[in-house]
């Protein structure tokens, strides 16, 4: 793995020109993007940084949930379904960015199995799964 002190500024600043993410870079150097974004781009706040009251309502229904005793990777998932209110979400778009991008359907279904063990009702569809109405509520109470 390459550190990001050793891939130049320039290199940095030509890929971002060409519009390439954050994530890209960090996979054509091998650097991790944390680092690259906390030396080459001024407008990175380091997320352990953050306070409290500077999470996202999402981020506060993730770390709530977390603090209940939920695992994180399904703590995120909940706080996705949570953020969308019970709106239908396609199991791959649930899936899409969970884990480091490889979370997989199965992965999905344990973090659902997980939380109605814990009482959040859902409501199941030919593309997916939902939040029924108590399960958002569920998930505020669980999460305070």
């Amino acid at each position: 793995m390459t550190r990001a002190e050793d891939v130049s500024a320039a290199f940095v600043a030509e890929k971002r020109g060409m519009g390439a993410g954050w994530g890209a870079i960090a996979r054509m150097t091998g650097a991790p993007e944390r680092d690259l974004r906390r030396l080459h781009d001024s407008a990175w706040v380091d997320p352990s940084l953050r306070r409290e009251a500077d999470l996202t309502p999402r981020d506060q229904v993730r770390a709530g949930l977390v603090k209940a005793g939920f695992a994180r990777q399904d703590a995120e998932i909940l706080a996705r379904l949570w953020h969308a209110n019970g709106s239908r979400l396609p199991s791959k778009v649930l899936a899409a960015g969970i884990a480091g991008g490889g979370a997989t359907y199965d992965v999905v279904r344990a973090a659902k199995i997980v939380a109605e063990q814990r009482g959040v009702r859902f409501a199941n569809t030919a593309q997916g799964f939902a939040l029924a109405p108590e399960g958002v509520t569920a998930i505020a109470t669980l999460a305070d």
